[in-house]
């Protein structure tokens, strides 16, 4: 009896000094916890505000606008005919090379007409020197006919030859600039400023005149042609500026262009409209065929604040924005008069007067955090 109740009572110290050691641990836990939980809002509190970048919000009036993809085409596609016959001696350029009006883009080449220029020079060159003699014997012939030495009849005869030589020198004047016209075009030049897409004959071909030898497409006069759908094609008149944006290299190049008209006719493959625009400034080194973007303007808006695309937040409770106010990041709930992958328009009584505006650094921002601010200058465009 007595063994067995020394038995339960050592149980009972092993039971009473594990339930002590749990409680010990549990403390010690408890408080190293404690610890660093001071240790983290400590460092919370010495740690620097995060840097955020804002704007001063400018209320203005702009345009909603639509995109749709557009092709660039050339207005003019020059066929270059041969002004007179020959053979190929040279072709200075190639296709794809881009060439200015006049320059040199097939040579001809034909000895008979060199040959029958040089014989029409000949005789010109001979037919004017006679003429000079004539004129020398019909001034002389005038001094001897005031003297009375000659008579009437002779004077009017050599007048009479002066006169036919003159003529017969400005018939062979005319044959040789014809002659000459015709070595000239041998040289065939571009008519336009353009780019090759095409040279027909080849070196040592014979090209007879009014053939075919080259194409050209205008690099100065540029179009643009999108398909739009009949609410858009309603909407937007003749006349209505619209906005191309081609990405080169990681650059965006921005281009303005006029609506020249939209046909009234669908397109029953695409089902749209065919809106046609051109370029307001056509002196630009896009090529016909290129892709593009068109910004179309379709609705005004006034009154309006327009931010990043970025700076535009949403959660379960709607979209929002951040302003500073008293060195704090303030939720703003906001609604969006219209919005695109770049940037969006808010109504600017939403805002007060000179509140900035956050667009850079809200990501792991909270509402009422105390922040340092940078003022950047507000540059963003309706696009």
């Amino acid at each position: 009896m007595f063994d067995r109740y020394r038995r339960e009572r050592k149980s009972w110290r092993w039971f009473a000094g594990i339930i002590f050691g749990f409680i010990f641990l549990v403390g010690i836990l408890y408080g190293r916890m404690i610890q660093v939980r001071k240790e983290a809002t400590r460092s919370f509190i010495n740690e620097a505000p995060p840097l955020v970048k804002a704007i001063i919000p400018k209320s203005r009036t702009t345009w909603r606008m639509t995109s749709v993809l557009a092709r660039v085409e050339s207005a003019q596609i020059i066929q270059v005919r041969a002004d007179v016959g020959g053979w190929v001696d040279r072709r200075p350029v190639r296709r794809g090379m881009q060439v200015k009006k006049g320059q040199p883009i097939l040579i001809l080449r034909d000895e008979r007409k060199m040959i029958m220029l040089k014989e029409a020079r000949a005789r010109l060159a001979a037919a004017r020197a006679t003429l000079n003699d004539l004129r020398r014997r019909l001034e002389q012939t005038q001094r001897l006919y005031r003297d009375g030495i000659v008579s009437k009849d002779m004077l009017d005869s050599l007048q009479h030859q002066v006169e036919a030589q003159a003529a017969n020198v400005n018939a062979l004047e005319a044959t040789v600039s014809r002659m000459q016209w015709d070595v000239d075009h041998l040289m065939i030049r571009a008519p336009i400023n353009g780019r090759i897409v095409e040279i027909v004959p080849d070196v040592g071909q014979e090209v007879m005149p009014g053939e075919p030898v080259a194409r050209l497409i205008s690099t100065h006069i540029h179009r643009v042609f999108a398909g739009v759908d009949s609410q858009l094609a309603k909407n937007v008149h003749p006349g209505v500026e619209v906005t191309l944006i081609r990405t080169q290299n990681h650059h965006v190049e921005r281009r303005k262009a006029r609506v020249v008209g939209i046909s009234p006719a669908i397109d029953p493959i695409s089902g749209t409209y065919k809106l046609e625009a051109e370029f307001i400034d056509n002196d630009i080194p896009w090529w016909s065929g290129e892709t593009v973007y068109m910004l179309i303007p379709v609705e005004k808006l006034n009154d309006v604040i327009v931010l990043p695309r970025t700076a535009v937040l949403s959660d379960n409770n709607g979209t929002f924005i951040y302003v500073v106010k008293d060195h704090k990041a303030l939720q703003v709930p906001v609604t969006v008069t219209w919005i695109n992958d770049r940037e969006g328009a808010i109504p600017a009584n939403l805002i007060p007067r000179n509140t900035p505006i956050i667009i850079e650094g809200m990501v792991g921002l909270a509402d009422g955090q105390t922040v340092q601010v940078k003022i950047l200058e507000h540059t963003m465009t309706a696009s």
